[in-house]
């Protein structure tokens, strides 16, 4: 289990609801307990790798089937799914009209 905090307040169930990402396999989201959760694979291994809101500046990540070592990535990951990575522009797509 890790705790990953932002520098601005998140909500992980509007932020779910906003996109239709989650309406597609590998992506399970639980609505009555808060939980977004997907399969990730790291190396060789697969772990089941789930999200719930603690605070509106942080999210609980737990994990199975991965060790400690792996916490760096899985935590990369999360923010990426969440777009907390604090580099939204790399979010936009590689369009020329777009690059101002």
């Amino acid at each position: 289990m890790s705790v990953l905090n932002f520098r601005w307040p998140i909500d992980l169930a509007l932020t779910v609801a906003s996109h239709g990402w989650v309406q597609l396999a590998p992506w399970r989201w639980d609505p009555e307990a808060g939980r977004l959760a997907r399969i990730e694979r790291t190396g060789d291994r697969c772990s089941t790798v789930e999200v719930v809101q603690r605070t509106s500046c942080a999210v609980v990540i737990t994990w199975e089937g991965l060790g400690a070592a792996d916490e760096t990535e899985i935590l990369a990951r999360v923010r990426r799914w969440l777009s907390a990575d604090g580099n939204q522009r790399r979010q936009l797509p590689r369009c020329p009209m777009l690059r101002r």
